[in-house]
């Protein structure tokens, strides 16, 4: 049985929609939700981390042009740093870690 990457997308934009939390990209609103930043813990406490304030979760499918390390997002009234994406295997959703808009990536 073939994965259907339709449904999929719908799944994760049903999640989004359950406590969405918007956020502006280029000029542009976009609605995801809110991933963890227990990995940066533990990547802060090895040396090997910037710092990650938020992390963003969103569907793929949505973006005509894909955040990259160093763009600017807007959460909650703050422009952060993109400091790493990440998309999953089945290219549905995208994983945008962001920090300080004034720290080196």
């Amino acid at each position: 049985m073939a994965l259907d990457f339709d449904i999929m997308a719908n799944d994760l934009d049903f999640i989004h929609s359950d406590v969405p939390k918007v956020f502006t990209f280029k000029g542009t609103d976009y609605t995801g939700s809110l991933g963890t930043t227990e990995m940066d813990i533990v990547f802060s406490e090895m040396g090997e981390s910037d710092g990650i304030d938020v992390v963003l979760i969103a569907t793929v499918r949505d973006f005509t042009t894909l955040p990259e390390d160093g763009d600017t997002v807007t959460y909650d009234g703050t422009e952060y740093r993109v400091m790493s994406t990440r998309i999953d295997t089945a290219n549905v959703g995208i994983s945008i870690s962001l920090g300080s808009k004034y720290k080196k990536g």
